[in-house]
C-alpha cells in the first residue's frame, strides 16, 4: 500500500535504489545556546547530550560509524548509511576541523551520504563554501532547527533564533541547491492548530526539502522537567497528536520529504509522555488517521506543488 505521505524510507529507495539507515553521531562539539556565545541557557528541552546518541562516551568519530556500520548493518541487513552529526550544533567549528569530520566519514566506502544537524543562526560563509563542496562529493542534508515560526514559541523554548535567521540560511543552501530540513516541535504550550497550520503552510511556501516533526515531550533533568513537574506543562494526548500531525501534513507540499513523523528518546532520560515510547504504534496511529479521513499529504495546500498528489481528491 503506497503511503499517504512522502516518507524518508521512500526517498531514499528512490534516490539509492535500497535502503539506507543514518548512524548517529556525536562529534563532541559545543553549542553556541550553552556556552555563552549566544546563551548559556541551553533550549528549555535540551538534554545532557545535545539531542544526540547517548552511548557514545568518548569515541571518535570514525570509531562511532565503525560500531554503527556494524550494529545497524546486522540489525536491519543494510549495507549503505548516511552519517548523521546530531549532537548539538555540529557548525560549532572551523571550517578546517568540519572538512576533516567529513573526510573522515566519507573514507568508509558503506558511507554513502552526510547530514548535519544545526541552528539556523550557525551557519557562516565558510560553512557555506564547505557545504557546497561537500554537496558536489555525496548526498547532503543540512538540518536546521526551527522548531516554530512564532516567536512567542521559539522564546518559549529559549531558542535565541528568529525567523529571519531560518528563512536567511535555507536560502543560502537552497541558493547552492542544498538539501534543507526543518525541525518543527507539536505541542509548544500556547500554539494553537492555527499556529501549527502556518508553520507547515509557510515550509511550503519556502521550499525546504525535508521536515522532522516532534513531539513536545519531557526529558529528565531538563529545565523543561522542572516545569513539568510543578504542573506547568500540558502534553498532547496520543490521539491529539496524531490529529494535529494529520493537520499538518494536510497543510505541507507533498514533494516534501519526511524524515520524522514523532520525537523518539532513549527510555533512560525519557520521562513523559508515556505513550510516545511506542514508536511505531504512533506512525500506526498517524497511517490510519489518513485513511480515516481518506486524505494525504498536501490535500490542504492552497497553492500548487511541483510533485504531483498520489491520491485524488
Amino acid at each position: 500500500m503506497e503511503e499517504r505521505y512522502y516518507s524518508f524510507n521512500k526517498h531514499l529507495k528512490e534516490y539509492f535504489g535500497e535502503k539506507v539507515y543514518k548512524i548517529p553521531i556525536d562529534p563532541h562539539l559545543p553549542c553556541p545556546n550553552k556556552d555563552g556565545k549566544i546563551s548559556k541557557e541551553g533550549c528549555i528541552f535540551c538534554d545532557k547530550y545535545g539531542s544526540g546518541p547517548i552511548k557514545t562516551g568518548k569515541l571518535k568519530v570514525e570509531e562511532q560509524i565503525r560500531v554503527g556500520i556494524e550494529r545497524l548493518g546486522k540489525k536491519y541487513n543494510v549495507k549503505k548509511f548516511i552519517a548523521y552529526f546530531q549532537a548539538n550544533t555540529n557548525t560549532a567549528a572551523s571550517s578546517e576541523r568540519l572538512r576533516k569530520m567529513y573526510e573522515k566519514a566519507l573514507s568508509f566506502k558503506e558511507i554513502v551520504g552526510i547530514s548535519i544537524g544545526t541552528r539556523p543562526d550557525w551557519i557562516f560563509k565558510d560553512h557555506l563554501v564547505l557545504f557546497e563542496e561537500l554537496n558536489r562529493k555525496t548526498y547532503l542534508w543540512v538540518e536546521l532547527g526551527l522548531q516554530s515560526i512564532h516567536s512567542k514559541s521559539l522564546r518559549f523554548l529559549r531558542r535565541h533564533h528568529d525567523l529571519a535567521d531560518f528563512v536567511n540560511t535555507t536560502l543560502e543552501l537552497k541558493k547552492r541547491k542544498i538539501r534543507v530540513c526543518a525541525h518543527t516541535i507539536i505541542g509548544i504550550p500556547g500554539e494553537t492548530r492555527k499556529d501549527i497550520l502556518e508553520t507547515a503552510r509557510f515550509l511550503s511556501a519556502i521550499g525546504v526539502d525535508g521536515v522532522k516533526i516532534h513531539l513536545l515531550h519531557i526529558l529528565k533533568n531538563t529545565d523543561l522537567e522542572k516545569l513539568y513537574n510543578q504542573g506547568k506543562i500540558p502534553l498532547l494526548s496520543k490521539e491529539e497528536y496524531v490529529k494535529l500531525t494529520v493537520d499538518f501534513l494536510e497543510n505541507l507540499s507533498p514533494k516534501i520529504v519526511i524524515q520524522r513523523l514523532t520525537g523518539e528518546r532513549d527510555k533512560e532520560i525519557f520521562v513523559a509522555p508515556e505513550w510516545a515510547l511506542n514508536k511505531m504504534d504512533v506512525i500506526e496511529s498517524i497511517r490510519k488517521e489518513f485513511e480515516k479521513r481518506n486524505s494525504f499529504q498536501g490535500k490542504n495546500l492552497t497553492f500548487s506543488a511541483s510533485r504531483d498528489y498520489p491520491f485524488k481528491k
